[in-house]
């Protein structure tokens, strides 16, 4: 029953950041603490809140690692939400957290009943001890996903540079089609230090209203860590 004292609202609020942003800051910074928390509970708790999710235990003494633990999801939801809300100017700081999610997803769910490792029935329960191959697993997810998703997003949550503003010249325009959907891009010139030109995502109404070699601004930012990013003051209106 603890557990789910503690799931239910992780869940909640990940929905809540996920569907409806705001307040950005705070739900963002409550996210960014429960992975945390959730390591910390399993370390420190033979049972916990959040053990049992991340390692269920099966029949004979067998464990299998939780693919919908509070830490994954919570985990995913920020890196999601951080994907759609900011754009790096390089472009591929973001590729690193995108090409592990990619990969560690399937790897989960094909391994989710193979990935089990047993103890002898007679040693004690050592739920927050696992052994290689989920240890290794659990790492992964903990040092890499979580860190890069903090990273980017205390960044650029916290960034209180002034921007610099730079006005380019829109070289093209194209539209990419989903089954859900459609997204709308600008393709503009280089800006301070970027050397080619910019795909930049834009609302619909501004797409319909900006024509080829129109010039509009953008918003460079510094970024907390350094990791420029930049934003489109059109969006916004």
């Amino acid at each position: 029953m603890g557990k789910y004292l503690f799931k239910l609202p992780s869940v909640l609020l990940g929905l809540w950041f996920l569907i409806y942003p705001k307040p950005y800051t705070i739900l963002f910074c409550i996210l960014l603490i429960i992975p945390v928390f959730t390591i910390f509970l399993s370390i420190f708790q033979k049972s916990g809140y959040t053990g049992s999710d991340m390692l269920k235990e099966k029949k004979l003494g067998k464990y299998v690692y939780g693919l919908a633990s509070a830490f994954n999801f919570i985990t995913l939801v920020l890196g999601f939400r951080i994907f759609l809300d900011f754009n790096f100017e390089d472009a591929s700081l973001i590729y690193y957290p995108i090409a592990l999610a990619v990969v560690m997803i399937p790897l989960l769910i094909i391994n989710r009943k193979n990935l089990i490792i047993t103890r002898k029935v007679s040693q004690p329960l050592q739920m927050h001890k696992p052994k290689q191959g989920l240890l290794v697993m659990l790492g992964a997810n903990i040092i890499l996903l979580y860190l890069f998703v903090a990273a980017y997003g205390v960044n650029c949550v916290f960034d209180n540079t002034k921007p610099v503003i730079y006005n380019v010249e829109v070289l093209n325009k194209d539209i990419s089609s989903y089954k859900s959907g459609k997204n709308y891009y600008l393709v503009v010139a280089p800006w301070g230090n970027l050397k080619s030109a910019k795909r930049v995502r834009v609302k619909e109404n501004v797409y319909d209203s900006i024509k080829i070699k129109d010039i509009v601004p953008v918003n460079s930012r510094k970024g907390l860590f350094n990791m420029h990013w930049y934003d489109l003051p059109l969006n916004d209106n």
